[in-house]
C-alpha cells in the first residue's frame, strides 16, 4: 500500500508543478521578455533487485527532471537581423524626411530662388538704366544668398542632431553591454552549471534583442548559458561580450565624420568598426548623406559666386565704376574661451585669404601686458596691445584685459551658409561692358575690332633676384653680390625667408697635387703664434683627394701632434674647417677666434719640400642689407639719412615713379609687419636702445621712486621740467614737450606717433618689487588707472604672499596693475600693463613691520639708479610713487637729450639679436631663447668641395655669482647636427652648473 501511494503521490506533486508552469505561462502571455516554460518528467525507476522483489520493471512514481525555456537559436538570430534591419531604416528615414523638408521647402527653395535671381537679371539686361529693375535684382540676389543659408543652417542643424543622437546610442548601447556581462556573470557564477535561472536568461535574451536594435551582432550560444557577443561587418566582427570581458562603443569625429570605435577613441588601442546595420549604423549613414548635400551646397555657393562676381568685375556699374563683387563667402567667427569673466571683447576687420584654412588664437600675455596672435602651429603672427594689422585685416581689442584672455578665431570662405550681398545699391549691378568697339557708319568691310583690358607690364633694367633666391643655400654655396647701391628686385613672391648678408671667413689655400704626399707629410697651421701641426702617417693612402683627407681633419680624427694646453688640439678647437680637389687643399678660420688670430699655414710634402699657404683676409665688414618696396616703403635694415634717399630711392634702382621714403614699417621690434606680413630682422649685435624716466632724466639717473611719508605726498604729478630732444638715426632732431600730468605710457603712444618715420620704436614698462614683505597685518590704497584708490588690506600673519596677489589682482580691472608671486613665496612683483604710475597711499602695517622696495626692467633686473642703489622701504604713514621707464630702440645709433645731458644709445644682444630674454615675474625667472643658423654657421662646403666655411657659431653666457668673478659658458664652432637651440640652452646650462660654487660639508661624530 505505501508504493501505491507514493506513486500517487508524486503524480500529484508532479502535476500540481505542471498546472502551475502552465498559470505562468498565462499570466506572462503579453510579456515580450518571457520566454514559455514546459516541465521534463521521467519515471522513478526502483533500486538494485533483492530477494522479495517481483520484477526489476516494477516503477514508483513519476519525477520532475527541470522546467525548460522554449528558445530556438536560429529564429533568435534571425530576429536580431530583422530589428537591427528595420531600426537602420527608421532611424535614417527620419533623418531623410526632415532634409527632404529643409532642401525643398514648400516655397523659397534655392532653385525656385536662382530662377528668380536670373530672370530679374533678364530684366536688367533689356533696360540696363532702369534703377527699379536693378533693385529687383539685387532684391532676388539677397534672396538666393537666405535660400542658401536655411537650407546649409539646416543641414548642419540635422548633423548636430545626429551627432548628438549617436552620442546618446552609444551610451545606451555601452550601458546594455555591461548590463549583459553583470548577467553573464550570475549565469556562469551558478553553481550547477547545466541549471541556469530561467529568469536571468529572460533578462538576458532581452537586452541581446534591446542591442541588437542599435548595432548588427552576432551571437553564440555556449554551454551552460554563456552567450558571445560580436559586432561589425560580417568576417570582421569584433567581440563585445566574451565570457567576462566587455568592450564598448565609442564615437569620435574624424575629418568632420563620425566614426564609432571599439575601445577608447584617443586611446592607440582602439579599433574602428564598421557597423552594417541597427540605428547607430542609420544615424551614421544619414550623417554621410547629410555631409555630400553639405559638400555639394557649398561647392554650388562658392561656383556660384565666383561666377557671378567674375562677371560683375569686368562689367561697368550705372555710376560708371568698374564692377565689384556680388556675392562674399568671406566669414570671421570668434569664440572667447576666457576662464575668468572680463569685459574685454574682440573686434575684426576685413578679411584675408591668407588666414583661411587654420584656427587662430588670441590671448593676453601677462608676461608682457599685450596680446599675441597666433596661428594654427602656435607661431606668433602679431604681438600688440589695442590693436595690430595682419594681411589686411585688423585685430581690435576693446575692454580692459585680464590674466587668461583667450579668443578663438576661424576665418573661412567657403561655407554656404555664409553667401552674403556685399552691395547695397541696384546701381553697382555691372550690367554695361567696360570695352565697347563700334563700327563707324562709313565703314563698308566686315571686319571686327574686339578690346580687352590687360595689366600694365612694369619692365626695367634691374636684376631680377627672384630667380637667384629661389634655391636653398647656405654659408658655402651662396651669392657674391659684390654691387654696392640697388642690387635689385624681387618679383611675385609671396615671403622672403632665412635671407643673410654673410662676412667672409680667412682662407689658406695651399696647391700640391694629392699624389705627392708621403706618409711623412703634414699640415702646419699657427694661430695667434703657436704653430699646430698635423701629421697625417698611413691614412693618405686611404683616400685619393685632399677633399677626402678634409673630412677626416673635420671630424676630429686627425689631432695636433703635440699637446696644447695639457690636450691634444682638433681642426674644430681651433676653429678650422677644410675642403680640396686632387690638387688644392683649402682651410678656412671661424669668425669668432679673430681673423687676426690666424697667422699663416703650410703644407709640409716630403722632407725638404713645403707649401706655403695663400692667405685670404676675410671680410668682416657689414653689409648693411636693406629691403623696400618699390613705393619706397622700407622694410628691413638701417634709416637712411636725406642724403642716401634721394640717392638711393629712384627710378633707375627700380622703384617706382613717385616713391616717397616711408619708415614707419621697418622692422625694429619682433611684431612688426607690413600690409599683413609679418617682418624679422636679427643681427648678433641686436639693436640700440635707450631708456629714461617719464622726467626726461637717463634711467641710470633718475629712475622715478618716491619713498616719502604721507603727508609730504605731491599734489601734482612731477613730470619733465624742459624739452627732450630726440636725435634720430635719419639725423633728424625732433623736439618733444609732454602735457603736464603725462606718465610713462602716454608719452611712448605719443611719441611713438611722431617718431613712426624716423626708424624709432618706443615702449614703457613699469615693475616694481616689494620683498621682504613682513607676516603682519598691512593695508595700502592701491592707484593706476583709477581715479579713487583701491583700498588693498590683507593679513599676512596667517596667510600667503599668493593669497595676497589674488586680493591685489581682484582689482586688475579697475587698476590696470597685475600681481605675480615670487618662487621663494616672500615677494610681489606690481606691473603696471600700459608703463603708467604705481601708487601706494596711506601705508598701514602692524608692529612697525616695514616692506623694500626696489624698480626693475623689463628684464626683470633691478634698474640701476639711485632710488634703488638703497632699500627703499615703506612702513606706516608712508607713501611710495613709482614711475614707469621708457624705452626707444632703432635698428641704429641714436641719442637722446634732456637738460644738456645727452643719453647716447647701446647695443643690446637682446633687442632683435640672436638671443631672446624674457621676463616671467609669475614664474620668477627669466627664459632665454636661442636663435639658430644651421646653413650658416653650422659649417659646410660648396658643391664643389673647394671652398670650406668653419663653424663659427659663439655663443657666451656669463652671469654674477655669489662668488668672486662671474660664471661664464662658451658654446662654439659646433656643427648643424647640433646647433639647435635646445643643444645650445642644455650645453650652456650644464657648463654653468659644473662651474657654479659648490658645498662641501665635514663633519665627524
Amino acid at each position: 500500500m505505501s508504493d501505491i501511494y507514493n506513486i500517487a503521490k508524486s503524480g500529484l506533486k508532479t502535476y500540481k508543478e505542471g498546472l502551475a508552469t502552465t498559470g505562468q505561462n498565462i499570466a506572462n502571455v503579453g510579456n515580450e521578455a518571457y520566454a514559455r516554460r514546459e516541465i521534463q518528467i521521467s519515471e522513478v525507476k526502483s533500486g538494485s533487485a533483492d530477494v522479495l522483489q517481483m520484477s526489476d520493471n516494477i516503477s514508483f512514481g513519476v519525477k520532475i527532471d527541470g522546467i525548460v525555456r522554449a528558445f530556438d537559436q536560429y529564429i533568435e538570430m534571425q530576429l536580431h537581423d530583422a530589428k537591427s534591419g528595420f531600426n537602420y531604416s527608421k532611424s535614417k528615414t527620419e533623418i531623410l524626411d526632415r532634409l527632404e523638408n529643409v532642401v525643398r521647402p514648400a516655397a523659397g527653395s534655392v532653385s525656385q530662388r536662382l530662377n528668380e535671381f536670373f530672370q530679374a537679371l533678364n530684366d536688367v539686361a533689356l533696360d540696363p538704366s532702369d534703377l527699379i529693375s536693378r533693385t529687383s535684382a539685387l532684391d532676388t540676389a539677397k534672396s538666393v544668398a537666405s535660400s542658401m543659408q536655411n537650407v546649409a543652417v539646416g543641414v548642419n542643424d540635422l548633423r548636430d542632431l545626429i551627432s548628438a543622437s549617436i552620442e546618446e546610442s552609444v551610451t545606451d548601447t555601452n550601458l546594455i553591454i555591461r548590463q549583459l556581462s553583470e548577467i553573464q556573470k550570475e549565469v556562469l557564477g551558478n553553481s550547477s552549471p547545466n541549471s541556469a535561472r530561467n529568469d536571468l536568461l529572460d533578462q538576458r535574451d532581452a537586452l541581446v534583442s534591446k542591442l541588437s536594435e542599435f548595432v548588427d551582432i552576432k551571437v553564440q550560444y555556449k554551454a551552460g548559458g554563456e552567450i558571445e557577443i560580436l559586432s561589425g561587418t560580417f568576417g570582421q566582427g569584433q567581440p563585445l561580450l566574451s565570457q567576462f570581458e566587455v568592450k564598448e562603443f565609442d564615437v569620435k569625429s574624424v575629418d568632420g565624420k563620425n566614426k564609432i570605435f571599439l575601445g577608447d577613441a584617443t586611446g592607440q588601442g582602439a579599433i574602428q568598426v564598421q557597423l552594417p546595420s541597427g540605428k547607430i549604423s542609420g544615424l551614421l549613414a544619414s550623417d554621410t548623406t547629410l555631409s555630400e548635400v553639405k559638400e555639394n551646397l557649398d561647392t554650388l555657393a562658392i561656383k556660384f559666386a565666383e561666377e557671378m562676381n567674375e562677371l560683375n568685375q569686368v562689367g561697368v556699374d550705372l555710376n560708371g565704376d568698374i564692377g565689384t563683387r556680388i556675392f562674399s563667402l568671406d566669414s570671421v567667427s570668434i569664440q572667447k574661451t576666457s576662464t575668468r569673466n572680463s569685459d574685454v571683447q574682440l573686434q575684426i576687420s576685413g578679411f584675408s585669404d591668407d588666414l583661411v584654412g587654420e584656427a587662430h588664437t588670441v590671448s593676453y600675455s601677462a608676461d608682457s601686458g599685450s596680446w599675441i596672435l597666433a596661428n594654427g602651429d602656435g607661431e606668433t603672427l602679431a604681438d600688440f596691445s589695442e590693436n595690430t594689422e595682419v594681411n589686411g585685416v585688423t585685430f581690435s581689442i576693446i575692454g580692459t584685459p585680464i590674466i587668461a584672455d583667450r579668443f578663438e578665431v576661424e576665418f573661412s570662405n567657403n561655407k554656404s551658409e555664409n553667401l552674403s550681398v556685399t552691395i547695397n545699391d541696384g546701381r553697382l549691378l555691372a550690367a554695361s561692358s567696360l570695352l565697347i568697339a563700334e563700327p563707324s557708319a562709313e565703314n563698308q568691310s566686315s571686319a571686327k575690332l574686339t578690346v580687352d583690358a590687360t595689366e600694365i607690364s612694369i619692365i626695367d633694367d634691374v636684376t631680377n633676384l627672384s630667380e637667384l633666391l629661389t634655391a636653398t643655400g647656405n654659408s658655402a654655396n651662396n651669392l657674391l653680390l659684390r654691387d654696392s647701391g640697388a642690387l635689385g628686385v624681387l618679383k611675385d613672391v609671396d615671403g622672403i625667408s632665412n635671407l643673410a648678408s654673410l662676412k667672409s671667413q680667412t682662407q689658406f689655400q695651399m696647391n700640391s697635387p694629392y699624389s705627392s704626399l708621403t706618409t711623412s707629410s703634414q699640415l702646419k697651421v699657427t694661430v695667434g703664434g703657436t704653430e699646430h701641426s698635423f701629421s697625417f702617417g698611413a691614412k693618405i693612402n686611404d683616400f685619393s683627394s685632399y677633399g677626402e683627407l678634409a673630412s677626416l681633419l673635420n671630424s676630429g680624427l686627425i689631432k695636433t701632434d703635440g699637446m696644447v694646453g695639457g690636450e691634444y688640439k682638433s681642426f674644430k678647437d681651433l676653429g678650422l674647417y677644410a675642403g680640396g680637389n686632387t690638387n688644392k687643399l683649402v682651410v678656412s678660420a671661424a669668425a669668432f677666434t679673430g681673423a687676426a688670430a690666424y697667422d699663416s699655414a703650410s703644407l709640409k710634402v716630403d722632407v725638404g719640400n713645403e707649401v706655403s699657404a695663400i692667405k685670404i683676409d676675410g671680410d668682416t665688414a657689414s653689409a648693411e642689407l636693406q629691403i623696400f618696396t618699390r613705393e619706397g616703403v622700407q622694410l628691413t635694415g638701417t634709416p637712411l639719412t636725406d642724403n642716401q634717399i634721394s640717392n638711393l630711392i629712384t627710378e633707375s634702382n627700380g622703384f617706382n615713379s613717385g616713391a616717397q621714403y616711408n619708415a614707419q614699417h621697418l622692422a625694429v621690434t619682433s611684431n612688426s609687419s607690413y600690409i599683413g606680413g609679418s617682418i624679422s630682422r636679427i643681427t648678433t649685435a641686436g639693436n640700440y636702445v635707450a631708456s629714461i624716466s617719464s622726467l626726461g632724466s637717463s634711467v641710470s639717473t633718475n629712475s622715478n621712486m618716491t619713498v616719502d611719508n604721507v603727508e609730504n605726498m605731491p599734489l601734482a604729478r612731477a613730470g619733465m621740467t624742459s624739452t627732450l630732444t630726440i636725435n634720430s638715426p635719419m639725423g633728424n632732431a625732433i623736439r618733444y614737450e609732454p602735457s603736464q600730468g603725462m606718465m610713462a605710457g602716454h608719452i611712448a603712444t605719443a611719441l611713438n606717433s611722431e617718431l613712426s618715420n624716423e626708424g624709432l620704436r618706443v615702449r614703457a614698462s613699469n615693475f616694481v618689487e616689494l620683498y621682504e614683505v613682513p607676516a603682519e597685518q598691512i593695508q595700502f590704497d592701491l592707484k593706476g588707472d583709477n581715479a579713487e584708490t583701491v583700498s588693498i588690506d590683507y593679513d599676512m600673519s596667517a596667510g600667503s604672499i599668493s593669497a595676497f596677489v589674488a586680493a591685489i589682482n581682484a582689482h586688475t580691472g579697475e587698476t590696470g596693475i597685475i600681481a605675480y608671486s615670487s618662487a621663494n613665496n616672500r615677494n610681489i612683483v606690481l606691473q603696471k600693463i600700459d608703463g603708467n604710475d604705481i601708487s601706494l597711499e596711506n601705508v598701514v602695517i602692524s608692529n612697525e613691520g616695514e616692506i623694500k622696495l626696489r624698480q626693475l626692467d623689463s628684464f626683470g633686473e633691478v634698474i640701476n639708479s639711485p632710488e634703488n642703489a638703497t632699500p627703499q622701504t615703506i612702513s606706516t604713514g608712508k607713501f611710495a610713487s613709482i614711475g614707469g621707464q621708457i624705452t626707444f630702440v632703432s635698428s641704429a645709433d641714436f641719442s637722446l637729450s634732456y637738460n644738456g645731458v645727452e643719453n647716447s644709445s647701446q647695443t643690446s644682444k637682446f633687442e632683435a639679436g640672436f638671443v631672446t630674454k624674457d621676463y616671467l615675474p609669475d614664474n620668477s625667472l627669466n627664459r632665454y631663447t636661442f636663435k639658430e643658423t644651421g646653413l650658416i654657421d653650422g659649417g659646410s662646403i660648396s658643391a664643389e668641395g673647394i671652398i670650406p666655411v668653419a663653424p663659427s657659431s659663439s655663443y657666451t653666457f656669463n652671469i654674477s655669482s655669489d662668488s668672486s668673478g662671474q660664471l661664464s659658458a662658451t658654446y662654439k664652432g659646433v656643427g648643424n647636427e647640433n646647433l639647435t637651440s635646445a643643444a645650445i640652452s642644455s650645453n650652456l646650462a650644464n657648463t654653468l652648473r659644473a662651474n657654479a660654487p659648490k658645498s662641501h660639508f665635514y663633519g665627524n661624530i
